[in-house]
């Protein structure tokens, strides 16, 4: 692997893994995730493309809650145990108390009913697939 010349390993140490890092300053803590620009996410007159910021968005957000020790996973979990059994073992309820609030649990419970219940609608009413949708895997 190549280093930066007249340097030494120390470079390594300043440089945030890939997740980014927090940043404390004046009391507040920030996120710093450097991202490089590639030609590939430009346009002819080298302006970056609007869907490449987006992405980058969301990785910043998703990398600050993984810093923040909020990985999505109980979330996750909570959302596949609603779909499988409509409930909430303890722990998968524990799992999320530790991330959200009761009024967010309720709204996550909420959302995972109404799309289940637009699922039984169309399916149940046999509606016709979007010509152009994307399918899920089998």
């Amino acid at each position: 692997m190549s280093q930066p010349p007249d340097q030494d390993q120390g470079w390594r140490r300043s440089w945030p893994d890939l997740a980014g890092r927090l940043v404390e300053e004046t009391g507040s803590r920030r996120h710093v995730l450097p991202i490089r620009v590639y030609f590939e996410d430009t346009d002819f007159s080298g302006l970056v493309y609007h869907a490449t910021y987006l992405r980058w968005c969301e990785r910043g957000r998703s990398d600050f809650l993984r810093l923040m020790g909020n990985d999505h996973q109980a979330l996750i979990a909570g959302v596949d145990a609603l779909h499988t059994r409509a409930t909430f073992s303890d722990a998968e309820f524990a799992a999320l108390s530790a991330h959200y609030d009761e009024a967010q649990i309720l709204e996550i419970m909420l959302l995972c009913g109404f799309y289940r219940t637009v699922s039984y609608l169309a399916n149940g009413l046999r509606l016709p697939l979007e010509e152009n949708a994307v399918r899920f895997p089998a």
